[in-house]
Order: C-alpha cells, then sequence, then structure tokens
C-alpha cells in the first residue's frame, strides 16, 4: 500500500466514524 492510499484510507475511515457519531446523535435527538 502506497503512502498517499494509506492516507487517503485512514481519512475516509475517520470521515465514516464522524458520519456515524453524527447520524448516531441525529438518531438521539429525533427519537
Amino acid at each position: 500500500m502506497t503512502h498517499v492510499n494509506f492516507i487517503t484510507f485512514h481519512f475516509l475511515h475517520v470521515c465514516d466514524d464522524i458520519m456515524q457519531k453524527i447520524y448516531g446523535s441525529l438518531d438521539f435527538i429525533f427519537i
């Protein structure tokens, strides 16, 4: 795995984790 691919993969993983937290918060608010 190249350095750029590792950074991209890590960035996408972090974004996915953040999105899950946001959606989890929205679900908690709307419930």
